[in-house]
């Protein structure tokens, strides 16, 4: 079992992203199920509008994507992430160099 707030989660993503409520619920179940542990901290700072710590997945963090891209979308911040822990690099790193476009 995870340590996040699913709830809270969902309500950030409804806020944030516009999205209604199953759709939000559906995406923070997605992401806290394939989420390495090491990024919870980050999922509980953005939950709480708090400055996102560097944890680093090989070269990437979300905080460095996040500038690369010059714009704040955690989540896919995170879901680029999550590809990186899975050992999907290539594929990462095409949608983190593309979003620079």
């Amino acid at each position: 079992m995870n340590d996040i707030n699913n709830n809270k989660l969902t309500e950030k993503i409804m806020e944030v992203y516009k999205k209604d409520s199953r759709a939000a619920e559906i995406l923070a179940k997605e992401l806290t199920y394939r989420c390495p542990k090491q990024l919870y901290v980050n999922i509980r700072e953005w939950i709480n509008s708090e400055e996102i710590s560097d944890i680093y997945i090989g070269n990437y963090s979300i905080p460095f994507i996040l500038c690369l891209w010059g714009r704040d979308d955690f989540v896919r911040a995170l879901d680029v992430m999550i590809e990186l822990s899975e050992g999907h690099v290539k594929q990462a790193e095409t949608k983190i160099w593309d979003m620079r476009r």
